[in-house]
C-alpha cells in the first residue's frame, strides 16, 4: 500500500467510513446543481441550498412590498434596505432598519413584518441547532471579517450552522483544504468559480460554478477555490472552526491541474 492509499484509509477512518473508498468524482460532481428561480408577488426566490443540516434561500424583493417571517433564522441583506417590525409573543414590538451588509436573527415564536424600502436581495439561512451570533432579535453587521491574499470573508451567522459571504479577486485562488466535521455548500451570486477537488485516489478534478449554481462539499472532500472572474460566494455550513481546517496545498504556490473539468453549461 503506497503513501496515498495509507492517507486515504486513515482519512476515511477519521470520518467514520473505514469500509468506504475516498470520494469518487463521478458521484461528487452530482453535487453541482442550478436551483430554479420561482416568481413571487414580492419578486422572486430560489431555494438555493437544501441539506438535512441547513438551508439557504435567496430572495429578490421589489420596492414597496411587505412580507412576514414566522420561522427562526437569519436574514442577511446583500443589497438594498428593509424596514423591520418585530412583535414578540407578548405583543411587544420594536422597529429596526436592516441595510446592506447587516443581518437580523429572527427569534422563534416571533412574527416579524418586513417592508422593502428599495429593491433588495436577501439570504435567509436556517439550520439544526442554535445561532450564537447575531443574538435573537438583534441587527448586526457582519463579524469575524477577514482580508486574505485572495479576497475577503464576512460572517453573517455563526453557531451550530454558519453563513458567510466570500469575495474573490479575478485570478486568485485559495489553498487546497478539507474538513473532518464541517459540511458546507456554496451558492454563486456573481462571477465564475472553479472548485479544484482531489478525489478518488489523489486525482485532481474540477467543477465550475456560474451565477445561480450550487455545490455541496461533504466532510473530507479536499477542495480549493479558483476565481476566473471577480466572484461573490454565499456559503452555508454546519459549525465552522479553524481547528477543523486541514491544509494540503498552499494556494500561493500550488498549481491545480485537473484531469477533468465539469460544469452544467
Amino acid at each position: 500500500m503506497n503513501t496515498v492509499q495509507v492517507f486515504a484509509m486513515v482519512l476515511m477512518q477519521l470520518l467514520g467510513h473505514k469500509n468506504k473508498m475516498p470520494h469518487k468524482f463521478e458521484e461528487i460532481k452530482k453535487n453541482l446543481s442550478h436551483p430554479k428561480v420561482v416568481s413571487e408577488n414580492y419578486g422572486n426566490s430560489v431555494a438555493a441550498i437544501r441539506t438535512p443540516e441547513f438551508s439557504l434561500e435567496r430572495q429578490f424583493l421589489k420596492k414597496g412590498r411587505v412580507f412576514n417571517i414566522r420561522f427562526p433564522g437569519v436574514v442577511y441583506v446583500e443589497s438594498g434596505n428593509l424596514f423591520v417590525q418585530e412583535k414578540d409573543p407578548y405583543d411587544r414590538s420594536k422597529d429596526l432598519d436592516l441595510i446592506q451588509g447587516f443581518a437580523f436573527n429572527n427569534p422563534a415564536l416571533t412574527d416579524t413584518h418586513f417592508t422593502v424600502l428599495e429593491d433588495t436581495i436577501t439570504y435567509f439561512i436556517r439550520g439544526n441547532g442554535q445561532i450564537e451570533a447575531p443574538a435573537p432579535g438583534v441587527i448586526s453587521p457582519t463579524f469575524n471579517d477577514k482580508d486574505t491574499y485572495w479576497g475577503r470573508i464576512e460572517t453573517f451567522a455563526a453557531g451550530d450552522f454558519t453563513g458567510k459571504k466570500m469575495t474573490m479577486k479575478k485570478g486568485t485562488q485559495s489553498s487546497l483544504e478539507y474538513h473532518l466535521q464541517k459540511k458546507e455548500a456554496y451558492y454563486l451570486e456573481e462571477g465564475e468559480l472553479e472548485l479544484g477537488l482531489r478525489t478518488d485516489r489523489a486525482v485532481n478534478n474540477s467543477v465550475v460554478l456560474r451565477p445561480g449554481d450550487v455545490f455541496v462539499i461533504p466532510q473530507g472532500l479536499m477542495h480549493m477555490r479558483i476565481a476566473h472572474q471577480d466572484t461573490v460566494i454565499i456559503e452555508a455550513s454546519t459549525r465552522d472552526s479553524d481547528t477543523d481546517t486541514y491544509f494540503v496545498e498552499d494556494g500561493k504556490t500550488y498549481k491545480h491541474q485537473p484531469a477533468e473539468v465539469y460544469s452544467l453549461k
